[in-house]
């Protein structure tokens, strides 16, 4: 049975939505929890406050993902604030409805920033240091990392985020595969193949 007390969850995007659904979940459960914000410092003071009344550990990280710095920023702050990292939610996401007659470079480079990147950034930050502690393991409680997406519902047939997949699928045959080796979940995967085709 997993110790959910001795656990600590970075969450991108954690202010709202999946990604603070996530965040009381974890927190109900016992685990300290980093609810990472990018325009909304308000929500993620809220929440935290929430957490902390209940009895909770919480802390807000400010960062926009697609800067890698100051996702290593926030990483290092939340291991010295609440302790290592041994539970990555990537719940920060954009969406960008646009269709091959509206594609522009500026927005769709954005959207990979984030949703990509963005992800990748995050997994770069923590997975040094779980991998210190021991290999990750599912079946135990321990260290894992999930990708919740971020991706807008699918408008029309042409919609950019199946060009989001094909770039995915390059990650994937990388990054997660050679994280898969050491049993890590890489959650982009499933929720790129929902998008379909």
């Amino acid at each position: 049975m997993t110790d959910w007390t001795s656990q600590v969850a970075l969450v991108t995007g954690g202010a709202r939505g999946i990604g603070a659904a996530s965040v009381r979940l974890l927190a109900a459960r016992g685990a300290a929890v980093a609810v990472n914000y990018t325009t909304r410092p308000d929500a993620a003071a809220a929440l935290v406050s929430e957490i902390r009344a209940a009895g909770g550990r919480a802390i807000a990280v400010g960062a926009d993902v697609a800067d890698e710095a100051a996702v290593q920023a926030i990483a290092a702050r939340t291991e010295a604030e609440l302790g290592p990292v041994t539970i990555l939610v990537n719940s920060a996401g954009i969406g960008w409805p646009a269709t091959i007659e509206t594609w522009e470079p500026k927005g769709f480079a954005r959207l990979r920033a984030v949703n990509v990147d963005g992800t990748i950034h995050a997994i770069r930050a923590v997975v040094a240091g779980m991998q210190a502690r021991g290999a990750p393991r599912i079946t135990d409680g321990g260290n894992v990392i999930y990708d919740c997406g971020g991706f807008a519902p699918i408008r029309d047939p042409f919609t950019l985020q199946r060009q989001l997949k094909a770039i995915a699928g390059v990650v994937e045959s990388g990054l997660f595969l050679d994280c898969a080796e050491q049993a890590i979940i890489g959650g982009m995967t499933r929720e790129l193949d929902a998008v379909g085709p």
